[in-house]
This record gives C-alpha cells, sequence and structure tokens, in this order.
C-alpha cells in the first residue's frame, strides 16, 4: 500500500531517528550519493520503528523519500572528479547550474509529499478510536 498515516511517533529533532534522516542528506549536499544510499536504507528502517502501520508508509516516510531522492546538491563531487578525469578546463563550472536544479527538485519533492497526503487516494481510513 503507498498510502500515508499520521506523522510518525518519535521523529522529532533532536531523536536518533531525526539524526540517521539527517546523515543521507548531509552526505548527498556533499554529492557522495553512494554513501548516502545505506545511510538513507539506514533511516528508513529507524523511521519504519516509529510507524503505526507497519504495511503502509507513513508521511514521515514518504517526506523523507522525496527530501532524500531530490535531495539539495552544494557540492558535486562525483561530477566535478568526472569532469577533472574527463580534461575540463573548469571542472566547478558545474556548481551553480546543479545547486538550482537540485533546489527546484527538492521544493517540488516536498510540496508534492505535503499535497498529496492530504488527497483522499493517499490517506489513509481513520484507526478504530480516531476520528478523520
Amino acid at each position: 500500500m503507498v498510502s500515508t498515516a499520521a506523522g510518525g511517533a518519535g521523529v522529532g529533532p533532536g531523536t536518533a531517528r531525526a539524526s540517521r534522516a539527517a546523515m543521507p542528506r548531509f552526505a548527498s549536499w556533499l554529492g557522495l550519493a553512494n554513501a548516502a544510499t545505506p545511510l538513507g536504507l539506514k533511516a528508513m528502517e529507524e523511521l519504519q520503528k516509529a510507524n503505526p502501520t507497519p504495511d503502509t508508509a507513513s508521511d514521515a516516510q514518504v517526506t523523507f523519500l522525496a527530501l532524500n531522492t531530490a535531495c539539495i546538491t552544494v557540492v558535486p563531487a562525483t561530477i566535478i572528479g568526472v569532469r577533472v578525469s574527463l580534461g575540463s578546463t573548469n571542472p566547478t563550472d558545474i556548481v551553480l547550474p546543479t545547486l538550482l536544479a537540485s533546489l527546484c527538485a527538492t521544493v517540488v519533492a516536498a510540496s508534492a509529499a505535503r499535497l498529496l497526503r492530504r488527497l483522499k487516494p493517499f490517506r489513509l481510513p481513520p484507526r478504530e478510536g480516531e476520528q478523520g
């Protein structure tokens, strides 16, 4: 099921889950996508522990996935390295376009995660004892 549940317990600032969720973003900011993947998987495992409906992604998981996938890249180290290896005269020319493109992608991903969770097909029915 791809619907989202409300929030997720224990995912707030200062928790271990929040720290795990931040680590892949830092790796992505530095353009280290290969390092971000295992960190992202660990963070998703932590978010799953707080998920009240284990067979369905929580809002926190969906938002994390969207932000992690479209994360802002401040220093595209891998691309700069490829450009250097291919003899580019100015391998860092890619920094500003990469920053702008990844910023746009992140804004769109965050907006989509926020907006889609409000649509009925993406909402879970209320659990017993809840009103919705």
